[in-house]
C-alpha cells in the first residue's frame, strides 16, 4: 500500500541513457588502447539510479561517490544535487568515531571505514589514514574510464563500488585482442556493512547494476566482474545470478605491484663479495638512516647467495659460508629492520653467477624461498635471463619461459591464501621490446642492460626511456635498474658521477616510476647520498597511489639552448612533463657540459591549464620558489636537474595580456575562423 514506484530506474538529471540511434563514434587512445570516447557520468553526489525491491521492502539507490565534508543527504526518490569540488585541497576530513551511523558520515569517512575492515584490505589493498581515501577518491572521480560510487538500502550506504569501461581498463590489458568489446563495463564491489552482506540481498543490487550498464548505453553487451580466484563463494553467488565464469585471467596484480618497488639491491655495491653480516649491516644503515621510513621496504640478496649445485631433492642450498646460521635465521634478523627479503634467480639453467637458475624449478624455489622466510609485503622476485636453453631462444620461449614463474607464483599463493605473493620484476634487459609484451605476465621489465656508476650509462638509459614511457603505468613499470647513487668513486665498478648527476638520476628515475633500488655501500654513505635517497618529495610522486603514469618528454629533439640535437647516449632528452596527485610536474635536465639558462612554457604540459598562475615548488630546495605566468626559467649546472612541482594559485593576473596562440614551435598552426595563419596577432596568409 502506497509503496514508491517510479516509471523508470534512472533518477539522475544531469545523466541520462544513450538511446537509439545513438551519436557518432569517435574514438581516442589511452595507453595505446584505442576506444571510444566516454560520456561523462553522472555529477559528483548525484543520485542516478533507484529501484524498489518488493521482496525487501527497500529502496536501493547508487549515487556517485563524493568528496564534499558533509554527509550526501538522501531524498527519498529525488536525485540529490551535485556536492563538493574535486579541486578541493584542503582536507577536512576526520575518522568517524566508532559506531557513527553511515548516513551521518562522509563518503571520505565510508571509504576509510571499509578499507581498513580486515577482510576488505586482504583484496583490496587499500587501508591506510583517511588522508590516503581522500586522495584515493580524488582520483577515482578524476578518472576517465570509471566512477566511484556509494550503493545505499533507503539511504543507509552499505558499500561502495566502481563503475569503469573494461577495454581501457587494466583488466583489458590482460585479455587478448578483441576480448573486450568497445562498450562493455564492469564493477569493483566493496560492501562494507556486515548486515547487508548475504546472497540475499547480493542478488537485488547485482541485477539493479546490470540492469543499469545495459540500458545506459544499449552498446553495452555485457557486464564483467573480476573476483579472485580464491574467492569460490563469491564467483558461486555470481553464476547463481547468472554469469558465466568465462575465463581464468592468470593475475599479475593481486593486490601487489601497484607500486614501483622500493629496496636494496646487493649486486652494485657487491656484485659477489658479500655474506649475511654485510647484508644486515646494510639493512641496519637503512633503519638508522631514515631509508625504511621513507618507503624503501624490501631487501634483494642478488647473485650469489646459493651453492653452485642442488640438493638431490634438487633444491637450492644457501651457501653456508655466507650464512652460517641458515637463510631462515637471517631473514628474521633482516624483518626486525622492517624489511621483507626478496628473491632473485634466472629463467635459464643457471643465473648470470653461474649459480642454480629455476628453469623447470620454479614452484620448487619458490617453496625453498617461502622456507627461508622470504615474501612479505613489498617482496619481488627479480627474475634474469642468463642460460637459456640453446633450443629456446625464440620470442615465443622467451615469453613462454617467464610466463613460467608468473604460473608458480600464482599457484603459491593460491596454495597458501597468501595476500602479498612476490611482486614479478623481469631482468630481461630491454631486448626486443619487452614494453610491449612483458606487462601481460609481469609487474615489471627492466628497459636496458645493466647500469653503471657513468653520466654515460645514466644518459643512456634516459634515451631509451624516452621511447618507452608510455607503458609504465600502475602495476606495470618501465625498470631502469638499480640506482648508482653514492657510487662515486666506489662500486662495481668504480663510479664517477658528481653530485649533480647524481641528482639528476634520483629524479628521472622517480618521475619515470622506475624500481628506486639502493645499490651503494651504506657505510660509506655521504651526506649528500642520504639527502638523495630519502627524497621524500620525489619518493612521493613514485609511489602516487593515484597517478601510475611517467612523465614524458617534450621538445623532442631540442638541446636546452634550443640547438637542434641527435640523441645519443650522453645527451638524452632534457625536457619532460607530466602529472600527479600533487599537481603538474616538471624535469628539466641540463644535457650540456655547461651551465645554462633554461626556459619553457607552463602549457607545453599537458595538465596544465591556460589562463592561470602556478606556484613553483622546487622539489630538491624543497621550498616554493614563486609563481609562474606562462612560462618560467631555471639556471642549471652541467647535466643538473630541475625537479619542478606546480599548484594552480588561481587565475593569471589580468594585465598579463591575451594568451599566445600556442607553444613557440606551433605558431604556423594558428589560425582564424577564415583559415588565415595568425604570427604575433597579425593575418601573415590566407589558406594554403
Amino acid at each position: 500500500m502506497g509503496k514508491p514506484l517510479l516509471p523508470d530506474p534512472y533518477a539522475s538529471g544531469s545523466h541520462l541513457p544513450t538511446y537509439y540511434p545513438p551519436p557518432p563514434l569517435q574514438y581516442i587512445n589511452t595507453n595505446g588502447v584505442r576506444h571510444p570516447i566516454r560520456p561523462k557520468p553522472p555529477q559528483q553526489g548525484e543520485t542516478f539510479y533507484t529501484r524498489y525491491i518488493s521482496s525487501l521492502g527497500e529502496q536501493l539507490s547508487f549515487r556517485v561517490a563524493s568528496l564534499s565534508d558533509k554527509p550526501v543527504v538522501y531524498n527519498g526518490l529525488e536525485s540529490s544535487s551535485s556536492v563538493g569540488v574535486i579541486s578541493s585541497s584542503s582536507s577536512t576530513h576526520t575518522p568517524a568515531p566508532e559506531g557513527t551511523d553511515t548516513r551521518q558520515m562522509t563518503d571520505v569517512q565510508l571509504i576509510h571505514k571499509w578499507m581498513n575492515d580486515p577482510r576488505v584490505s586482504k583484496s583490496w589493498g587499500c587501508d591506510g589514514p583517511i588522508e590516503f581515501h581522500e586522495k584515493f577518491l580524488r582520483g577515482n572521480l578524476e578518472s576517465k574510464h570509471s566512477f566511484p560510487v556509494i550503493g545505499c538500502w533507503n539511504g543507509r550506504p552499505f558499500g561502495y563500488f566502481e563503475l569503469y569501461w573494461v577495454k581501457e581498463d587494466l583488466l583489458g590489458r590482460l585479455l587478448n585482442a578483441g576480448e573486450a568489446k568497445d562498450w562493455d563495463r564492469g564493477v569493483h564491489v566493496v560492501v562494507g556493512e556486515q548486515e547487508f552482506r548475504g546472497a540475499h540481498r547480493l542478488s537485488r543490487w547485482i541485477s539493479a547494476f546490470v540492469h543499469y550498464a545495459l540500458t545506459a548505453d544499449y552498446r553495452t553487451e555485457c557486464l564483467v566482474l573480476e573476483p579472485r580466484m580464491d574467492n569460490e563463494r563469491f564467483i558461486r553467488q555470481l553464476e547463481d545470478n547468472g554469469f558465466t565464469r568465462e575465463k581464468q585471467v592468470i593475475d599479475i596484480v593481486g593486490g601487489v605491484g601497484k607500486l614501483p618497488t622500493m629496496g636494496y639491491d646487493t649486486y652494485n655495491a657487491f656484485e659477489k663479495n658479500y655474506d649475511g653480516a654485510l647484508a644486515l649491516e646494510q639493512a641496519r644503515l637503512m633503519k638508522e638512516y631514515g631509508l625504511v621510513d621513507a618507503g624503501y621496504n624490501t631487501f634483494i640478496l642478488d647473485d650469489f647467495y646459493a651453492l653452485e649445485d642442488r640438493s638431490e631433492k634438487g633444491e637450492m642450498i644457501a651457501d653456508p659460508a655466507k650464512f652460517p646460521d641458515g637463510m631462515l635465521k637471517w631473514t628474521q634478523s633482516l624483518n626486525k629492520y622492517g624489511l621483507s627479503a626478496s628473491a632473485y634467480s634466472s629463467n635459464g639453467y643457471k643465473t648470470c653467477g653461474g649459480l642454480p637458475g629455476a628453469y623447470g624449478h620454479e614452484l620448487q624455489d619458490l617453496e625453498t624461498w617461502r622456507s627461508w622466510g622470504w615474501g612479505g609485503k613489498g617482496a619481488i622476485v627479480k627474475y634474469d635471463n642468463c642460460y637459456i636453453p640453446y633450443d629456446n631462444v625464440t620470442m615465443e620461449n622467451e615469453y613462454g619461459r617467464y610466463e613460467r614463474m608468473l604460473e608458480a607464483i600464482e599457484t603459491l599463493a593460491k596454495k597458501y591464501k597468501h595476500p602479498n605473493k612476490f611482486i614479478y620484476s623481469l631482468c630481461q634487459w630491454g631486448w626486443q621490446d619487452p614494453h610491449n609484451w612483458a606487462p601481460r605476465i609481469s609487474n615489471a621489465w627492466r628497459i636496458d642492460g645493466d647500469i653503471r656508476p657513468y653520466w654515460s650509462a645514466i644518459a643512456n638509459i634516459l634515451l631509451l626511456a624516452s621511447t618507452s614511457y608510455g607503458a609504465t603505468d600502475h602495476y606495470q613499470h618501465g625498470d631502469m635498474d638499480m640506482l648508482e647513487v653514492g657510487n662515486s668513486g666506489r662500486g662495481t665498478p668504480v663510479g664517477d658521477l658528481t653530485v649533480a648527476e647524481q641528482r639528476t638520476h634520483f629524479t628521472a628515475w622517480a618521475l619515470l616510476k622506475s624500481h628506486l633500488l639502493i645499490g651503494t655501500d651504506l657505510r660509506n654513505a655521504t651526506k649528500d647520498t642520504i639527502e638523495i635517497l630519502g627524497n621524500k618529495e620525489l619518493i612521493a610522486i613514485n609511489q602516487d597511489p593515484h597517478e601510475g603514469k611517467a612523465i614524458a618528454p617534450f621538445r623532442i629533439g631540442l638541446q636546452p639552448d634550443f640547438s637542434r640535437i641527435t640523441y645519443n647516449e650522453t645527451s638524452p632528452p632534457g625536457f619532460w612533463a607530466g602529472t600527479s596527485s600533487y599537481g603538474p610536474v616538471f624535469m628539466i635536465i641540463n644535457t650540456l657540459n655547461e651551465t645554462q639558462e633554461i626556459s619553457f612554457d607552463l602549457t607545453e604540459n599537458w595538465a596544465v591549464r591556460a589562463g592561470r598562475q602556478y606556484k613553483v615548488r622546487d622539489m630538491w630546495l624543497h621550498e616554493d620558489v614563486g609563481v609562474a605566468v606562462r612560462n618560467w626559467t631555471v639556471k642549471l649546472g652541467a647535466h643538473d636537474v630541475a625537479a619542478l612541482l606546480l599548484k594552480d594559485a588561481g587565475p593569471e593576473p589580468k594585465e598579463t595580456g591575451p594568451l599566445p596562440c600556442a607553444s613557440p614551435f606551433l605558431e604556423w598552426q594558428c589560425t582564424a575562423e577564415n583559415g588565415s595563419y595568425i604570427l604575433n596577432g597579425t593575418h601573415i596568409k590566407w589558406g594554403f
